[in-house]
């Protein structure tokens, strides 16, 4: 990145696997610090309707169509933000893909599926993000955890992937600037709209608390 990006650029938040509800409002959040913010989903039309009144307001916020479970995909919405900032500051990674019923009655291959959405996509947004925020001399990798974990064995594979991955984050990228980090969120979420904007709240905090004060696991109660 050159020189004059470099100090005339608006910092990047891309949230991976953007909903209506608490996808969007870290997407919110984050603009409503200065940020550009992307949400990526596989159907950005869910957030249509709420996008030009954020616009209104102010914020930049640019949905973008992504299938999480393809790299191919995934390079294409990362060459776009590229090209518009230079490198994203903060990768919120805030999807999941879980199969419903007990455990011994469906096959292996749907939960490999779901490993392709909760570990490789994340693996794939983080190893494709990381040279930036390296050569930035910082930035953020936060993930979501759902406190429901503890229900289906799919959700608790997903979710006890996330955790394995933040803490082999950690080490390795508190020598260059970048902070690793878990949001775990009630199932409730939503439904509650106040709820939704506390737990938005937490990524923000995470992002900006002093290195005294950070932690990596945040849990958000209801």
């Amino acid at each position: 990145m050159d020189n004059a990006l470099r100090h005339t650029r608006q910092p990047a938040c891309i949230v991976a696997g953007a909903g209506p509800r608490l996808g969007l409002a870290i997407a919110e959040r984050f603009a409503a610090e200065g940020f550009a913010a992307y949400p990526l989903s596989r159907t950005p039309e869910r957030l249509s309707p709420h996008i030009a009144a954020l616009r209104a307001n102010g914020l930049t916020i640019w949905p973008m169509e992504c299938d999480l479970a393809d790299p191919d995909e995934i390079e294409s919405a990362l060459r776009r933000v590229r090209q518009r900032h230079g490198f994203c500051d903060v990768l919120v990674y805030n999807a999941f893909s879980a199969v419903d019923g007990e455990a011994l009655e469906f096959e292996a291959e749907p939960l490999i599926d779901n490993l392709r959405v909760n570990l490789g996509g994340a693996l794939e947004f983080v190893r494709k993000t990381l040279d930036g925020m390296r050569c930035a001399g910082g930035g953020a990798i936060l993930f979501t955890g759902c406190s429901a974990a503890t229900s289906g064995l799919s959700l608790r594979i997903g979710q006890a992937c996330l955790r394995v991955l933040v803490d082999y984050l950690l080490p390795k990228l508190k020598q260059s600037g970048i902070r690793a980090g878990i949001v775990t969120v009630s199932p409730s979420i939503v439904d509650d709209a106040p709820y939704v904007r506390r737990a938005a709240q937490a990524y923000w905090e995470m992002f900006i608390t002093s290195d005294r004060a950070y932690t990596h696991d945040v849990r958000v109660e209801c």
